[in-house]
C-alpha cells in the first residue's frame, strides 16, 4: 500500500516534491488510499511551504506541478 507520509513529511519540511513525487503523492489521494488526516496534512504543509517567501519566487505561477 503506497503510503503519502513521507511526501507530508517532505512538504512540511519546506523542501520541494519534484514532478514524480507530486503525480505519485496525488495519485495516492485520487486513489482513496490516503486516509482524510493525511490528505489534510499534505494540503497544509503544502499551504505552509507556499507562503515561504522563499518558495513564492521559485514555483511558477499557478502551478502544482512542482508543488512546494
Amino acid at each position: 500500500m503506497p503510503d503519502l507520509k513521507p511526501f507530508v513529511a517532505k512538504a512540511a519540511a519546506g523542501e520541494a516534491l519534484n514532478r514524480e513525487d507530486a503525480r505519485a503523492a496525488f495519485e495516492i489521494i485520487m486513489s482513496g488510499e490516503a486516509t482524510p488526516s493525511q490528505i489534510g496534512g499534505f494540503l497544509m504543509a503544502l499551504r505552509v511551504c507556499m507562503a515561504k517567501p522563499s518558495m513564492k519566487s521559485s514555483v511558477p505561477s499557478g502551478r502544482c506541478g512542482h508543488a512546494c
